[in-house]
């Protein structure tokens, strides 16, 4: 086996770039990179084949002067993965569906607004129809509706009061319960396995839950839009091929004079943009109908002054202001996508398996090669420096062993190494003291594990004091050791680095969990 040098990115040759993956990433994206992720994690390969590596070399931009960028180097995998895999992935599925989604909210609304004003507008005989109901049915509700929205917004911003509310999770947090006694009668190991999948459900909507709301806003909108754009279409087809009489009444106490304030308020945004903006004094007065004083014939000039009116009313108060949430919605979801960080769990061990040395299978036996000097490709979270061990007591590993590993592996020197009772939360008082002191300087906290050993309460006891002690810098990493065979190590079996998986999920540790390569 030959491994290459590290640096790959700066001896790329710019004419084999085939496809540019600068543009931002889509929902799709996100969707295949943590499908992908998963695989990988369970994946035993330590690096790109040559024939991988040149693939995805092919997908990687090409920026004068720069180096590719996370989102980028994640793309270019991405797709390097799509055109290597037999069968569609979860993101084209999600792009199909989503279409659909779209294609059929738009219909949808087109016919209902359409039906609604089609409804409204069927003309009985004498009896005009009522400019005030129909501004209620087409344009009041709507309004309604946003203004419940913002006064629930609003209560949670001030009081939080739901601020835990989540409906997803409810839901599933109900299933669980429900089957609660089936899931007790299930295989230990296939209880575990439910237990971390919803685990990781929970744990990916912490990282993209805007990523949840936004599409499902856009739909919405994308719905409305086309209710209030059907409405106007059948409001105009109707006036162009009937003959329409609007009227109004009230059974208050309303005065025509009150009526045309009202009127005037509703068209002041677009009062000063079309001298046919609401019906006039006049208009309003002549265009009054009431049963108590009999229906009596109103002046057709009166009648026909209120379509422009209902026109330019659903337009300002129903489409525009849904087309504008509509854009906002969709500003804020490329945003989100564009502002990924993608450094949660499991992103930095890809990181450093994408930005690592080739591996070309040449004959039968694998000699693991690392070359004495490995540069840093680009300054990213998974970054050079200073870590502290934490080594489990019982495991036979001594220190410049481990350094030698972690300065070749992960670009870490360590600063400091420690024998650790993992099992015992309240020991390992002068370690855990120094994590908290270093913290914010060190690149990485490294915590080694013997695999075999079975995860335990008070293990996560442990690795939560680790967690708490370390803080946001310096990255967390569970690194798991096979069993001791003479001077070396046997590889991690996948039955046990899946169970430490599931463990890892289930506790919501959200360590980076990674084996130990050196055989």
């Amino acid at each position: 086996m030959e491994l290459n040098n590290r640096d790959a990115f700066s001896r790329l040759n710019p004419l084999s770039f085939a496809v540019s993956v600068s543009d931002p990433w889509t929902i799709a994206d996100v969707i295949d990179f943590e499908y992908l992720l998963t695989s990988e994690a369970s994946s035993n390969a330590q690096g790109l084949s040559d024939h991988e590596r040149a693939l995805f070399q092919s997908h990687l931009p090409t920026k004068s002067g720069e180096e590719p960028s996370r989102q980028e180097i994640f793309k270019a995998w991405i797709e390097t993965r799509r055109e290597g895999e037999g069968s569609a992935l979860p993101g084209e599925h999600f792009t199909a569906g989503w279409q659909s989604l779209i294609t059929l909210s738009a219909l949808a609304g087109l016919f209902l607004g359409g039906s609604l004003v089609a409804a409204l507008l069927h003309y009985k005989g004498d009896e005009p129809v009522n400019v005030s109901w129909f501004l209620v049915c087409t344009i009041g509700v709507q309004l309604l509706i946003l203004l419940a929205v913002a006064l629930i917004w609003a209560i949670r911003r001030v009081t939080h009061l739901f601020e835990n509310f989540g409906p997803l999770q409810w839901v599933l947090a109900g299933l669980v319960w429900a089957f609660s006694a089936g899931l007790q009668r299930l295989p230990g190991e296939k209880r575990e396995r439910l237990r971390a999948a919803l685990s990781v459900i929970r744990r990916k909507r912490e990282i993209y839950g805007s990523l949840a709301t936004w599409p499902l806003l856009v739909v919405t909108q994308i719905f409305a839009v086309s209710y209030n754009l059907g409405m106007i279409l059948i409001l105009l087809a109707h006036v162009s091929t009937t003959d329409l009489a609007f009227g109004w009444q009230s059974t208050l106490q309303t005065s025509p004079d009150e009526a045309f304030r009202i009127i005037r308020g509703i068209a002041a945004p677009w009062a000063w943009l079309f001298p046919n903006a609401h019906p006039s004094l006049a208009q309003v007065v002549a265009s009054r109908f009431q049963y108590s004083a009999g229906l009596k014939p109103l002046s057709n000039a009166a009648m026909a002054s209120w379509w422009p009116f209902l026109c330019y009313a659903i337009f300002f108060y129903g489409l525009l202001i849904r087309g504008a949430i509509l854009v906002f919605a969709s500003v804020k979801m490329r945003s989100d996508l564009k502002g990924l960080t993608l450094d949660h769990q499991g992103c930095n061990a890809l990181y450093r398996k994408l930005t690592g040395p080739i591996i070309r299978a040449q004959s039968g036996t694998a000699i693991l090669e690392i070359p004495e000097t490995v540069e840093p490709v680009v300054a990213h979270p998974v970054r050079a420096g200073r870590c502290i061990a934490l080594v489990a007591a019982e495991l036979d590993l001594g220190r410049e062993p481990l350094a030698e590993y972690l300065k070749e592996s992960y670009r870490w020197e360590l600063e400091a190494f420690f024998s650790a009772q993992i099992d015992h939360a309240r020991g390992n008082v002068e370690a855990l003291a120094l994590v908290a002191e270093k913290g914010a300087d060190l690149a990485a906290v490294v915590i080694v594990v013997q695999s075999k050993r079975s995860p335990i309460m008070a293990i996560a006891l442990f690795l939560q004091k680790v967690i708490a002690a370390a803080g946001t810098k310096p990255e967390l990493l569970l690194l798991l050791v096979g069993r001791k065979d003479g001077a070396t190590f046997l590889p991690v079996g996948d039955d046990e680095f899946t169970h430490w998986r599931n463990f890892n999920e289930i506790r919501g540790l959200h360590l980076e969990l990674e084996k130990w390569n050196r055989l």
